[in-house]
């Protein structure tokens, strides 16, 4: 599987912040959680994930982590992460949404 888009809304609470998305800058990824990952810009609203090339295994997971700054306290909607081929729109995927509660 390659060229594969994923796309985090971040909830009004949120911001992205702009760092690389590299293994174990945190001290808690793991090492290969990230070699996937082709490229990501981050926006005002959302964090696109480009992936390069790589080999999907059954059941497999795969993940990326990156830091986000919060402006404001509250609860909020948390709107569910969507992944999609950009050469075969069919393949496409999204998990269920949530919320987030955020307190000073």
């Amino acid at each position: 599987i390659s060229d594969l888009v994923v796309e985090d809304l971040l909830p009004g609470a949120l911001e992205g912040v702009r760092s690389p998305i590299v293994p174990n800058v945190y001290g808690w990824m793991d090492s290969d959680a990230h070699n996937w990952v082709l490229r990501h810009e981050v926006r005002d609203d959302r964090i696109l994930v480009f992936s390069g090339k790589f080999q999907m295994k059954k059941d497999g997971k795969y993940y990326f982590h990156y830091p986000v700054r919060v402006v404001s306290a509250g609860k909020y909607a948390l709107p569910g992460v969507s992944v999609e081929a950009m050469y075969i729109p069919e393949l496409r995927a999204r998990t269920a949404a949530a919320s987030i509660e955020i307190t000073k």
